[in-house]
């Protein structure tokens, strides 16, 4: 019974079932079998030990083997006659294969993961069954798709969650049993450490040869950047991990002003979507993939239409001009073959800037030092040396603003590098209870209208990572803007190393250490007395005035960890630093 429902709507392969019987068989044994004449005496201990859902009824009786069954729906499985026969995707043929592949007689995809869930419960989803093409007609889709891309003018990739699980990220929409496909993927002790796919690699190398336009990422993992793909390329709708201008969206949210605007142009101007390991459940940005291949369906001139490419049925399928059911990295290995492109390898990232610029981590950037917005020479170009250039200073304690988004104009601190050379950026995010305005969301719909906000606010240091790239798309003035750029009035970052040193002896003062083993310290690290007395009673001061103005400090003393306030000592005690410097 290879794919015969079991136990309600669960689904077992066979290896499964095997495994399900012998822990059956174990499990009877542990019982009295007086007890399990009677089939609901023991059965919630009996599924609780095989971890399965609560069946309707437990047969013990080897007589009423015949009824096993009798509670199950076959619709799904109606197609299959006999024992392992295959069973097909019940579609129409240009919901199969897309409504401009060439044979639509060809054989339909063939099911290989029966999931009788919601792939994306609460959305416009459809079953989690999965499905793949046979060899023989995958092969023919994909030479079909080289050729829409040579025909393409204007070819936009819209990817979903699906394109990196084989990076080790998991999915929203995979709700079958997974078994070998996991067990291959690479274990992350952090999605951050995650590495490009052969898909990201593809799509980036269609892009450097010409032939992709432009990559709208619902997915916020940096993967298509590490692949090589230039950050002014990409249209990160739904947030990036990298971008400290773009935080994560919540369903709920709302989509970047500008960011929506861009997608709004490339829905238009598209010729050819490429949907790549997307649910399209829904979202606002699912437009795109919807408008072309309607207007492909219409017969609007000039458009080829929308590929997707996913194992599961979407809502979309009927606008498909192709329809492909099959593993992503298949499918970009075999479109690299058709279309004779050589793929690098994946090489970690590294910023292509010059190496002085590298060495001292200040950049020359064509950007107004203010907005960030792209600055133009005479020739109305963006190239380094054409305008006044700003220097953004990256080194470890300075301090720069964000210029977009929804912290726009909040302050934040470098404070190194991550294992992969990209910026860790601390910055003091304005936290105030209560909701926004209604604004149109993430899902396409308007928030509800807000409560009267509640009286007060505070400042809470948010850890933000800024990718190398964008120092790359700064310094050659390929970016429309730049995400951060220098504070002015900044301490100067080269106090801070000296002012780690203080603080952690003033912390030690704090904590009522004796005076003889501070001043060891202060022996120790080759500091001075007198600057270390002239810091604690300038932190005293600090301390008397925070006290004298005490409004709102219990919740901002909640919300603060003992160390970002460490963070913040530091920061202080910089700025003294400078100040007594100046004044000597």
């Amino acid at each position: 019974l290879p794919r015969a429902p079991l136990l309600g709507h669960d689904v077992f392969e066979p290896t499964t079932l095997i495994s399900i019987m012998a822990s059956v068989m174990t499990c009877i044994a542990s019982f009295d079998k007086a007890s399990l004449t009677h089939a609901e005496t023991k059965e919630t201990d009996l599924c609780t030990f095989l971890g399965i859902k609560k069946p309707k009824f437990v047969v013990v009786d080897e007589n009423a083997m015949s009824t096993m069954y009798a509670h199950v729906d076959h619709t799904d499985a109606s197609s299959a006659s006999e024992a392992g026969a295959e069973q097909y995707l019940e579609a129409p043929s240009a919901m199969r294969h897309g409504h401009a592949f060439p044979d639509q007689s060809a054989i339909g995809p063939v099911l290989v993961n029966y999931c009788n869930e919601d792939a994306r419960p609460g959305y416009d989803t459809r079953k989690a069954h999965e499905y793949r093409d046979t060899p023989e007609v995958l092969a023919a889709k994909v030479q079909h798709l080289a050729h829409l891309i040579r025909e393409s003018n204007a070819c936009v990739a819209y990817t979903g969650a699906g394109i990196s699980t084989a990076s080790g990220i998991d999915d929203y929409a995979s709700r079958a049993n997974k078994g070998e496909t996991e067990a291959s993927r690479p274990k992350l002790l952090s999605m951050k450490d995650a590495e490009p796919t052969l898909a990201h690699r593809v799509l980036t190398q269609l892009h450097h040869e010409g032939a992709l336009h432009g990559w709208i990422q619902q997915n916020h993992d940096g993967l298509p950047q590490k692949a090589g793909m230039p950050q002014h390329a990409i249209n990160e709708i739904h947030g990036a991990w990298y971008d400290p201008s773009n935080p994560v969206v919540a369903m709920s949210g709302s989509l970047r002003h500008d960011y929506f605007q861009q997608l709004l142009e490339w829905e238009d101007s598209c010729d050819l979507c490429l949907a790549i390991g997307t649910s399209l459940a829904g979202m606002n940005a699912d437009r795109v993939v919807e408008t072309v291949g309607r207007r492909a369906v219409g017969g609007m001139a000039g458009k080829l239409g929308a590929v997707i490419i996913s194992i599961q049925e979407t809502r979309l399928d009927d606008v498909a001009a192709l329809r492909i059911f099959a593993p992503i990295d298949e499918v970009a290995a075999m479109l690299a073959e058709a279309l004779a492109m050589a793929v690098p390898e994946y090489i970690p990232y590294e910023p292509d800037v010059p190496q002085e610029m590298r060495e001292c981590e200040v950049y020359q950037i064509p950007y107004h030092s203010k907005t960030g917005a792209r600055l133009a020479d005479d020739h109305g170009s963006a190239e380094p040396g054409g305008a006044t250039m700003t220097a953004l200073d990256l080194r470890v304690g300075a301090e720069v603003k964000l210029t977009n988004g929804p912290h726009a104009g909040s302050i934040g601190r470098v404070t190194g590098k991550d294992h992969m050379g990209h910026y860790n950026i601390l910055v003091k995010v304005k936290v105030k209870v209560g909701v926004l305005p209604p604004v149109l969301t993430h899902a396409g719909a308007l928030t509800p209208p807000p409560p009267p906000p509640s009286q007060g606010s505070f400042y809470s240091p948010w850890p933000m990572t800024m990718g190398s790239w964008w120092v790359e798309g700064a310094v050659k003035g390929l970016l429309e803007s730049m995400c951060v750029v220098p504070h002015t009035g900044s301490t100067d970052p080269s106090f801070f190393d000296g002012a780690k040193k203080y603080a952690h002896i003033m912390r030690k003062a704090a904590l009522g250490i004796s005076r003889d083993a501070l001043l060891a310290d202060v022996a120790a690290e080759a500091l001075e007395e007198a600057t270390l007395d002239y810091l604690l009673q300038r932190h005293e001061q600090h301390a008397e005035a925070e006290a004298a103005d005490n409004a709102g400090q219990e919740a901002a003393e909640e919300a603060v960890s003992s160390a970002s306030r460490h963070q913040a000592l530091i920061e202080r005690v910089a700025g003294w630093l400078q100040e007594r410097a100046v004044a000597a």
